[in-house]
């Protein structure tokens, strides 16, 4: 079943990036909603993870889930370091999930013998969330509290430890 609304998500945001490319483009430059695209990636990744019994269906969903969250991780990562439109009160936790995604890679790819890359996609994570959490804290305990829509985020500062 969550593969099929997986499917159906994906579908709907293909044919939203068909017609209304303007507005994609737009969550890629915004601040806030640039931090959920890699749930496509870690969404890819736990799917595999399920499928792991279809050896060849893990490792199509693994291959393409690890790729896209490589590209997200950069290309996030690249926005916060050259832009300079982003201030500390932009950093919230939803910046934790193009990072920790990266600790998701292992859960598909060392059952499928991808011990090396997994090692690889797990340091960046677990490096990149001891980095993130000090700015995160850092911009909640001296600056302006989060805006009220974003409040629910904080309960991704919770998925990184556990």
């Amino acid at each position: 079943m969550s593969s099929l609304l997986l499917a159906t998500f994906l579908v709907m945001y293909g044919w939203k990036i068909l017609r209304h490319n303007d507005e994609f483009l737009h969550e890629l430059k915004h601040p806030v909603r640039i931090n959920f695209f890699p749930t496509i990636s870690i969404s890819l990744l736990l799917q595999s993870a399920y499928w792991a019994s279809w050896h060849d269906a893990a490792l199509a969903l693994w291959s393409v889930g690890a790729s896209l969250q490589l590209l997200f991780t950069l290309y996030i990562m690249s926005n916060w370091i050259h832009r300079d439109h982003f201030t500390i009160t932009h950093t919230n936790p939803a910046w934790f999930i193009p990072i920790v995604g990266n600790i998701v890679v292992p859960l598909g790819g060392m059952p499928l013998g991808f011990h090396e890359i997994s090692l690889f996609f797990f340091s960046i994570g677990l490096i990149f969330w001891f980095s993130l959490l000090t700015i995160v804290l850092y911009r909640l305990f001296f600056h302006e509290s989060l805006p009220e829509k974003l409040m629910p985020t904080m309960f991704i500062l919770l998925a990184p430890p556990s």
